[in-house]
């Protein structure tokens, strides 16, 4: 499902295809699970085809109220690399969303280490004093639970919708809800 034009969403997802594209797929589909596909915006599955995926990634960051910064074990090294020029996305997205000033939280990943100030471009430095979450393959269900959380407790217009099919957005509290397909436990009320 493509979200196209259709929905503003919520939580945008920037990482480095290197080392943080099978974790952002794995919390997209978890997080959709959790708040519904269009509250999600995974650039491979969120733009039609055809569609000018660099005007569609800056709409989305425009509109997005939390973007998740996926950080790998080679993401600093990645950074060093390749992010000195302006065509470097993952530098883009985040220098945008704190432009914009979205809520930037940085998901670091197993083996990944914590970002220090002196390791970043002075444009992105602000992000290793950003409170961090840990997603790791071994707490997959413990991480993810906790992420939900946080996204709810940042974002009040995240409404859970574990079937996934409905929009993400309401005002109505829900009750505790829990799947067992992904085993995702969130408290989705107010």
């Amino acid at each position: 499902m493509f979200l196209g034009r259709r929905q503003m969403p919520n939580v945008f997802l920037c990482y480095r295809s290197e080392d943080g594209a099978y974790a952002a797929a794995l919390l997209d589909e978890k997080l959709s699970h959790a708040f519904g596909p269009r509250a999600i915006f995974r650039a491979s599955r969120s733009i039609l085809p055809g569609e000018n995926y660099s005007s569609a990634i800056m709409r989305a960051l425009e509109e997005c109220q939390t973007v998740l910064v996926i950080i790998g074990p080679t993401w600093v090294d990645r950074l060093k690399r390749d992010g000195a020029g302006d065509d470097d996305w993952v530098r883009t997205e985040i220098t945008t969303a704190m432009a914009h000033g979205s809520r930037v939280i940085p998901v670091l990943l197993s083996r990944a280490s914590r970002l220090e100030r002196h390791e970043l471009p002075s444009d992105i430095a602000d992000l290793a004093e950003k409170q961090y979450l840990v997603f790791d393959h071994r707490h997959v269900t413990r991480d993810v639970d906790q992420l939900v959380d946080a996204l709810r407790q940042g974002d009040s217009s995240l409404a859970c919708h574990p079937d996934g099919g409905s929009p993400a957005r309401s005002e109505n509290a829900h009750s505790w809800k829990r799947s067992r397909r992904f085993g995702i436990v969130s408290a989705c009320g107010s």
